[in-house]
């Protein structure tokens, strides 16, 4: 009842949303419903909480991932191949310079859409080696997997990625476990497999997607082998995220059993059953594993990495911070007669500022000692991690403390007054887009607020448009101490 019910609060979920929280949930009927919601969005259900290109660039990466997962969804293909030309578009739209730095990111994303579409020519017709060996390396003939063997043991060597050598060590174990492949040809790919695993461990830096294909690799060659002994120091080497990855899980599964330790792998089983839910591979599993199938008949090749790029946790990881922006309506702040936020840039940052000040209020007491709160600088970077941590990765805004430049004091040694210092600036992308500065207010006297508030144009050296005044009142009764403010400054300050 609570996965019914967890399941439909999940669905009414924008898709973008959904299309990332999928990738962290492992039950095969909760997965089916949301593949279902995603294959009959529309691509503006897709696109329209989206402002940015990183953004969409992100959403495509997983979406891509999850058509991978099934093959067979056609519906949810299209619908990604729609989302990936409108961005492709948007792009063209902005300016040749948008498109150079974009065109890697193009051309290999074209190149998975057309796999995922079955235009093999396509890809062989385009630059890209990557995807041109992955298409061999998914071909069942002999010929076709030594060819994508040379083809990423050659893109290794000039470039140095490790999913090309991750795929080199693939396509070495599925040739010297191919029934088409000699004795002779067996033992040479397995000697080379062998040597490629070295490189992986010695030279190469492997995120946790890249770890999972390697190692149920290495299940797969040593139990086609007959080695129990590596197959179990695989095992003993698989990291602890990886324990019950279905890709993992079932080959230890399979090793429990054949090492007569069936307690061991009814037990794992029933984690696993728990995690997935009774799938058909479970079931099939379960068979095999109470002696109702041969091994042979369940026992097939892992999978491969499909993407270039070695960043997929990371991209997995930076979509669990999106958020959908409630409108710029709600950016548009009235004051008087003026309205803050026309420009969807400034209206965006007006509503991440206001989000993050109601974050940072919740947690104001917590800072206190002795009835008073406490200093400025707490309170600047408590709102700066509060910002990033929801807006940076996503969304390509964030805060840095900038209160290294200019000096602290209020009048100088000389008598003359002092610029003082920048609390925070806000960047988008590599553009400064505003300044925060921090404030403890602990009476509305209206010559120390006009002090510290005249500065703000003072430091702001690079005549940014948008700027904040955050208070930070130490005072019993914060809404009077803020009304008499806004009397005081509200037009001095719109």
């Amino acid at each position: 009842m609570r996965e019914q019910s967890f399941c439909e609060r999940l669905l009414q979920e924008p898709p973008e949303r959904l299309s990332f929280y999928m990738q962290y949930i492992d039950k095969q009927s909760m997965r089916d419903q949301i593949r279902g919601r995603l294959s009959q969005s529309t691509l503006g259900e897709f696109t329209k909480n989206i402002c940015f290109i990183p953004t969409e660039q992100r959403l495509i990466q997983n979406m891509i991932q999850i058509c991978f997962q099934d093959q067979e969804d056609t519906e949810l293909i299209a619908i990604t191949e729609s989302v990936f030309q409108q961005l492709k578009q948007i792009i063209h739209n902005k300016g040749k310079h948008v498109e150079k730095e974009n065109e890697k990111w193009l051309r290999d994303t074209q190149c998975l859409i057309d796999i995922l579409c079955k235009r093999e020519d396509k890809v062989f017709k385009s630059n890209s080696s990557f995807y041109q060996a992955y298409i061999y390396l998914n071909r069942d003939d002999m010929e076709s997997m030594v060819k994508a063997e040379k083809m990423y043991e050659e893109l290794y060597k000039d470039q140095k990625t490790a999913s090309a050598c991750v795929n080199q060590y693939v396509a070495c174990i599925r040739i010297c476990t191919c029934m088409q492949c000699s004795q002779a040809m067996k033992e040479r790919y397995f000697t080379k497999a062998e040597r490629v695993e070295e490189v992986l461990e010695n030279q190469c830096t492997l995120d946790l997607e890249q770890m999972k294909i390697v190692y149920a690799n290495r299940f797969y060659l040593y139990m086609r082998r007959g080695d129990t002994a590596e197959t179990y120091r695989t095992y003993i080497m698989l990291p602890d995220e990886l324990k019950y990855e279905y890709a993992c899980a079932q080959y230890i599964v399979r090793m429990f059993a054949e090492n007569g330790e069936p307690e061991k792998a009814q037990e794992y089983l029933e984690q696993l059953s728990k995690r997935y839910g009774e799938t058909k591979e479970l079931m099939e599993l379960r068979a095999e594993v109470a002696g109702k199938v041969s091994n042979a008949a369940t026992l097939k090749r892992p999978a491969d990495l499909v993407n270039e790029e070695n960043n997929i946790e990371i991209l997995h990881n930076a979509l669990l911070q999106i958020r959908k922006l409630q409108g710029a309506s709600i950016a548009k702040v009235r004051l008087g007669n003026s309205v803050v936020g026309e420009c969807m840039i400034e209206a965006h940052l007006l509503y991440m500022v206001l989000y993050a000040a109601l974050a940072l209020e919740q947690y104001g007491n917590l800072f206190k000692y002795n009835g008073h709160i406490a200093g400025e600088d707490t309170y600047n970077k408590w709102f700066q991690v509060l910002f990033n941590g929801r807006n940076k990765e996503i969304y390509d805004y964030y805060v840095m403390d900038q209160s290294q430049e200019g000096t602290t004091q209020g009048t100088l040694d000389n008598g003359y007054e002092g610029i003082g210092r920048l609390d925070n600036a806000v960047y988008h992308g590599d553009r400064m887009i505003g300044i925060v500065e921090g404030l403890i207010l602990r009476s509305a006297d209206r010559a120390s607020i006009e002090l510290h508030t005249r500065k703000i144009e003072g430091y702001n050296s690079r005549h940014v448009s948008t700027a904040f005044v955050l208070i930070y009142a130490d005072n019993d009764n914060p809404l009077e101490l803020w009304n008499k403010y806004v009397q005081l400054f509200k037009r001095n300050i719109i």
